[in-house]
């Protein structure tokens, strides 16, 4: 069943809601002087104050100032705009959809306005088991990581993809007859 999607407000409001959220929480952490770990669950989640000049995993790290700003400036805002595009031509049929959005942007918005105010993005959320360490992230990166997710997930399971190739098949006149038993034809 087809539903409207979240208004542009509703969106521009949900996005504001990701932003804020990431920006208040690394002001917090920069106000708190965290520089060590602080171990939030002793043995799996620690806050830790990073400063990640590169991109996700630290790409591009390593590259001259001169090269990294344009780039990860340029690429964000590209990815502004693809996604505001994508929303604008996407048929909403569930809810999750309409979430996703703003989660992605108000990411991206959220480590777009580190890159350009502080030349880096601020990460403080160290999770780890056993000394195994995931990369340091932030609340940008998790609005980022579920609104891709919940996309992921609407394309997998989506019963439409799966009824829309079957009424292709009718429609055009191709879909076959069950196979008989065995010896008849």
């Amino acid at each position: 069943m087809f539903r409207p999607p979240l208004p542009a407000p509703g969106l521009a409001a949900a996005t504001l809601l990701w932003v804020i959220l990431d920006q208040a929480a690394k002001l917090l952490v920069v106000w708190h002087g965290l520089v060590g770990p602080a171990p939030v669950i002793p043995g799996f989640f620690d806050l830790l104050y990073r400063e990640n000049r590169g991109g996700a995993w630290g790409l591009f790290a390593g590259a001259p100032e001169w090269f990294r700003m344009p780039f990860f400036v340029c690429s964000s805002l590209a990815a502004v705009a693809f996604l505001v595009w994508l929303r604008r031509r996407m048929a909403i049929r569930r809810p999750w959809v309409d979430w996703a959005f703003p989660a992605i942007l108000g990411g991206a918005v959220g480590n777009l306005l580190d890159r350009v105010r502080l030349g880096y993005v601020i990460d403080f959320i160290d999770w780890h088991v056993a000394g195994a360490h995931w990369p340091t992230f932030n609340v940008a990166d998790v609005g980022i990581t579920v609104g891709v997710a919940l996309l992921v997930f609407d394309s997998l399971f989506d019963p439409r993809s799966a009824a829309t190739a079957e009424g292709a098949g009718r429609a055009a006149g191709t879909e076959e007859a069950p196979p008989g038993p065995p010896g008849e034809g």
